[in-house]
């Protein structure tokens, strides 16, 4: 996802958001350490998702949070169209354009 200046120490236009996705999993007491290790590997990430389950962020306080999020849906929605347009509906995130 490129995205502008709409984070924290985010300075291009040409930075991409890279969102870690997680296993579902019924048990994240086991799990913690796991989404730890993913979260310190992806320390740049502004979120994370959990498959079949959702999407996750923060921020320093609930305006930010919410803030996050709206950026996020928003990209979601961004690509969801874009892939719509070059009828590629079957396999998200992979282009048919030229």
């Amino acid at each position: 996802m490129r995205c502008s200046r709409v984070w924290n120490g985010v300075r291009t236009h040409e930075h991409r958001e890279r969102l870690p996705v997680i296993e579902n999993t019924q048990d994240w007491n086991a799990a913690a350490s796991k989404l730890e290790a993913v979260l310190r590997e992806h320390a740049e990430a502004h979120g994370f998702l959990i498959r079949r389950h959702g999407l996750y962020t923060w921020g320093s306080d609930l305006a930010e949070a919410k803030r996050q999020i709206e950026i996020l849906e928003f990209l979601f929605e961004v690509m969801d169209e874009s892939e719509a347009s070059h009828g590629n509906r079957e396999n998200p995130g992979q282009s048919n354009a030229p």
